[in-house]
């Protein structure tokens, strides 16, 4: 809890931090705009699969993925996943350190957050997605 100083003004809130994290060029950017929805949602098990993400909640299954996941690409089009960290496969299990920038028209990049992915795969299907980053840095609309 901020106190008043002893003339009774309170200092200002300091501002976020934000770091520039060092990127992993030898994993490509993801350009949400130009991600086929459709093709990534065909990616997952019919029926086998789960899709986490920590601000929409858990989607079970393909059909249920696919309900949601074109929307919130759409709303995405103008994002880029960037990876910041190597990426981590041994074959079945996938996990990706990321972040996301808003690319602007005049081409001025803005961080908006750092997350993290973790996939797995049954040699065919993803089965499980999901995706941790913090919600609490993102700009409210």
């Amino acid at each position: 809890m901020r106190q008043p100083g002893p003339d009774g003004s309170v200092a200002d809130i300091p501002g976020v931090p934000v770091v520039n994290w060092l990127r992993d060029h030898s994993v490509a950017d993801l350009h949400w705009g130009t991600t086929n929805a459709s093709e990534l949602c065909a990616q997952f098990h019919p029926t086998e699969s789960l899709y986490i993400d920590p601000v929409h909640g858990e989607f079970k299954g393909r059909d249920a993925i696919a309900a949601w996941l074109p929307q919130h690409v759409a709303g995405l089009k103008d994002v880029v996943r960037e990876a910041v960290g190597p990426a981590l496969n041994n074959g079945s299990t996938a996990v990706q350190e990321w972040q996301h920038v808003l690319v602007q028209p005049n081409g001025e990049r803005i961080f908006l957050t750092r997350g993290t992915s973790v996939r797995r795969n049954d040699g065919q299907f993803i089965t499980y997605a999901a995706d941790y980053y913090d919600a609490a840095s993102l700009p409210s609309a």
